[in-house]
């Protein structure tokens, strides 16, 4: 039985990929692909900008980027079918949280935006852990507080890190499809198994309730 519903942010519950790409893109200075800025996703954002332009450069381009994604608020949408499911899940009595790789000030600016503060028992953020996913460690993180038994817990995600991630901590993991920035990996990843609708994690988990 399900007791517990872990999930991604960013591609799994949110749209928001052109505001984070279109922010990454310009403090970093441009000139970069779509391709080569979705390439630098998976650590926390601080993480990022460090690892590219170095120790003593990073700061000034970090702060253009909160600047810029959270001046596009109002472009982050909940993605189609994704409120009904977490309403299912609430009405249920399923216990649920975030474990996503975003850093903490993106992450509050985002939940804070939609409405969805105090929603989660537990928001796991990249710049919270030491291994970001696919490194099993922001689950371990999320279970704990959680107090919660992996046999009884799900993931769902988006990507093939998220999959890894899931697997290496002994839960079942779903692979969010609507809404994926990498599809293709995340098929070749083989999570438990996929789904192309939110509600069809609805009717998986709960059955008819």
């Amino acid at each position: 039985m399900t007791r517990v519903f872990l999930a991604d942010l960013d591609g799994t519950l949110l749209d928001s990929l052109d505001l984070i790409l279109e922010a990454f893109g310009e403090a970093l200075g441009g000139g970069r692909s779509r391709e080569e800025l979705l390439s630098l996703f998976g650590p926390p954002e601080e993480a990022v900008f460090r690892a590219q332009l170095g120790e003593e450069r990073f700061g000034p381009a970090l702060e253009t980027f909160y600047r810029l994604y959270e001046a596009g608020m109002d472009r982050v949408r909940v993605l189609p079918g994704v409120e009904e499911l977490l309403e299912r899940l609430e009405r249920a009595g399923v216990r649920m949280g975030v474990v996503t790789g975003k850093g903490r000030r993106t992450t509050s600016v985002t939940l804070r935006h939609l409405g969805w503060e105090g929603r989660f028992g537990a928001v796991i953020t990249g710049d919270e852990v030491s291994h970001p996913k696919p490194d099993p460690e922001p689950l371990h993180l999320a279970l704990d507080r959680l107090r919660a038994d992996p046999a009884e817990t799900v993931f769902l995600g988006d990507s093939a890190a998220d999959v890894r991630a899931g697997r290496a901590a002994g839960v079942l993991t779903l692979g969010a499809m609507w809404g994926s920035y990498f599809g293709r990996e995340l098929l070749e990843s083989r999570p438990d198994r996929v789904f192309h609708r939110p509600e069809e994690v609805a009717d998986f988990l709960l059955g008819g309730k």
